[in-house]
């Protein structure tokens, strides 16, 4: 009978406490698409600057104030890189070769690609990484 009558009393306490997990993950990109740019830079650094909004110019300010994560980014510096990943890059329409020095890769999050210009970077286009 006690054991009822805490159980009524302590319920509104007790009873409503749930575990509260893992928060939820966010949701996945919807694929491995990208936004490819292309450029010269003086040196990796300074693209990286560029790139992840650490210079006087920045990228997100060349793409009209857009929101763009350091997460979103990844730079690719040199010649030889440039070659080694482009037979990854699937690109749905074809695309110039440049003989830009630097590609930064954003990953697709809904941006207007039709914005997507900028005053040191040449828009390639939207790929697939394979």
């Amino acid at each position: 009978m006690i054991g009822n009558i805490l159980r009524v009393l302590f319920f509104p306490f007790l009873g409503r406490i749930k575990s509260a997990g893992p928060p939820p993950a966010p949701p996945p990109l919807s694929s491995a698409r990208l936004h490819l740019f292309a450029g010269d830079f003086g040196s990796e650094v300074e693209a990286t600057d560029y790139a992840l909004g650490l210079a006087d110019q920045t990228l997100a300010g060349d793409l009209g104030g857009a929101v763009i994560g350091p997460d979103d980014i990844e730079i690719i510096f040199g010649h030889d890189r440039i070659a080694a990943a482009r037979p990854m890059l699937r690109f749905s329409a074809p695309v110039p070769r440049s003989a830009a020095n630097t590609y930064i890769m954003v990953s697709d999050r809904g941006y207007d690609a039709s914005a997507l210009t900028g005053h040191r970077v040449n828009y390639l286009g939207l790929c697939d990484v394979s």
